[in-house]
């Protein structure tokens, strides 16, 4: 029995090392995600401003 309850108590901490390094990763990914969630708004916000600029200049260009 107590064979048994050792062999248990091992395979449980074998699978919550296993959960905490899914917890990690799944926390790495999140990190990673808000990272390139801010790269994408600043490449947006980028875009915006050479969009904005751009319809000025066609606008000196357009015919009457």
């Amino acid at each position: 029995v107590n064979h048994m309850i050792a062999a248990a108590s091992e395979e449980q901490s074998v699978v919550a090392e296993e959960i905490n390094r899914s917890v990690i990763s799944i926390t790495d990914i999140a990190v990673e995600t808000v990272e390139d969630t801010e790269e994408i708004t600043a490449a947006s916000e980028n875009l915006k401003n050479l969009s904005l600029s751009l319809n000025e200049i066609v606008q000196e260009f357009k015919l009457i």
